[in-house]
């Protein structure tokens, strides 16, 4: 597969890392035992201190959006990663882009037509972040494993989530059914 990746999920998270330093994440892998070429993070909440959600094109650099979500509450996390398995450069990079909304969020999403436009337009979404991969080549196909994982930074701390309807698709409609 080449070209633009969209992913979302519906998280509910039940509880965050003690130690600030969690991550409740959605992510593609090579094996299913092993970590190799990790990529495509759609991140509930990224491994940072205010544990806000986040999103990764590779696993070396994050970008966290502004506000934590709220333990209890059920969320939709919708990511784009585009020039999927094509030669990243400056000139054409990979961008990954993630958005988190609530439930009332989304009904006003699907209302507006689930357009891209809308998701970007500030105060529409809880959470926007986006970050730019420039080199490597990054593939999405019958090969990968995906993984919902929940990380602790430490062995003494744990993070608790509820993950459900998965969905990948190569048009932003594809991952987002109408209620």
């Amino acid at each position: 597969f080449s070209g633009t990746l969209y992913s979302s999920y519906l998280v509910n998270i039940g509880s965050f890392s003690s130690d600030f330093g969690g991550l409740t994440t959605l992510l593609v892998n090579d094996y299913a035992t092993t970590d190799s070429n990790r990529r495509f993070y759609a991140e509930a909440d990224g491994r940072t201190a205010t544990n806000a959600p986040g999103v990764r094109y590779i696993s070396t650099d994050e970008a966290v959006g502004s506000t934590a979500l709220t333990t209890g509450a059920t969320y939709l996390v919708l990511s784009k990663f585009t020039n999927v398995g094509v030669s990243l450069s400056g000139v054409d990079p990979g961008v990954a882009t993630l958005w988190t909304l609530t439930l009332d969020q989304f009904a006003d999403f699907v209302a507006a037509g689930r357009l891209e436009t809308w998701l970007d337009t500030s105060g529409n979404v809880q959470n926007r972040a986006t970050i730019s991969q420039t080199s490597g080549t990054y593939d999405f196909d019958s090969s990968d494993y995906v993984r919902m994982a929940c990380y602790a930074k430490s062995g003494s701390a744990f993070e608790q989530a509820t993950f459900d309807e998965i969905r990948y698709g190569t048009e932003l409609t594809d991952v987002t059914p109408v209620v």
